[in-house]
């Protein structure tokens, strides 16, 4: 029920060469070894540097026992670009699989439907498992449901006392449901 955000891991939107990698690292795995057994990252926390991070944390646990979540962000959802961006990750972070892959933002330039012919594909080769979606509506929820081969996962949508949109527009229960 409690994950751990890797926001700021790294650096900010760009990596930091300052930052005390082995900290972090020692962070993550302590998190894990204390009952965390969910790790949040994205392509663009400090520009990959957080996913390298997580990724050499990983490599001091018993990585079955993780549910690791990562994002793409929204200038990579062309058909090509999310495969390869997915690879990249899965590189930085010296995985074989992502438990779950999120579309980090939406670009309604790039067609939701070859945006799923990629994750499809990813999903066929089993580099990922499950997709998930941020910062979205029911609308695009069911956009994506209709051309995946596997139904959305997980919504992580801003949700907390001041911003509650998805309340209101009632994307908690339509999730629920």
């Amino acid at each position: 029920k409690i994950g751990l955000g890797t926001w700021k891991i790294g650096g900010d939107i760009v990596a930091d060469p300052n930052n005390d990698d082995e900290k972090d690292i020692n962070a993550i795995v302590y998190a894990i070894n204390n009952g965390i057994n969910h790790i949040d990252t994205s392509e663009s926390y400090a520009n990959g540097k957080s996913e390298e991070i997580v990724g050499k944390a990983l490599q001091k646990v018993d990585r079955s026992k993780v549910f690791l979540a990562t994002k793409v962000r929204e200038w990579n959802l062309k058909y090509y670009d999310l495969i390869s961006w997915c690879f990249q990750s899965l590189e930085r972070m010296n995985v074989q699989y992502i438990d779950l892959y999120y579309i980090h933002k939406q670009n309604n330039k790039i067609p939701v439907k070859e945006t799923c012919r990629a994750l499809n594909y990813l999903l066929e080769q089993g580099v990922i498992k499950n997709i998930g979606l941020s910062n979205v509506g029911i609308k695009k929820i069911e956009e994506y449901n209709k051309f995946l081969n596997k139904k959305i996962y997980a919504v992580q949508n801003q949700y907390n006392l001041v911003c509650r949109e998805s309340q209101y527009k009632k994307v908690i229960e339509y999730c629920n449901d």
